[in-house]
């Protein structure tokens, strides 16, 4: 464990929705591109600078995968992700817009 703890950490994983957006210039100062890189948004009500480039683990619907603490959602609650594209794309289609029930805590 690294040791992270509190809301959404490996012991106390959260559940919420999943929503993806256009990843670019994020909170933690860089720079990504939403087709090719792996982000994670987090909750603008829990997100830390301390938690920038940190790993997400997302599970939804029998599928795991990982994203990288890159920017901060001023629109979601504090259950909830935003995904660049091409993480989101992972677990369901652009289509559907918005994944709920999904597990995700940070590593």
């Amino acid at each position: 464990s690294s040791g992270y703890s509190g809301s959404c950490s490996s012991e106390s994983p959260c559940t919420g929705d999943l929503t993806y957006y256009v990843a670019g210039l994020g909170s933690c100062g860089i720079t990504s591109n939403g087709n090719t890189d792996m982000v994670v948004a987090l909750p603008h009500g829990i997100m830390q600078d301390s938690d920038c480039g940190k790993t997400v683990k997302i599970t939804y619907n029998g599928v795991t995968d990982y994203g990288t603490v890159w920017d901060k959602c001023m629109g979601c609650d504090d259950v909830s992700i935003d995904l660049s594209e091409k993480l989101f794309k992972k677990f369901g289609t652009e289509a559907e817009g918005r994944l709920t029930g999904a597990e995700w805590y940070i590593e």
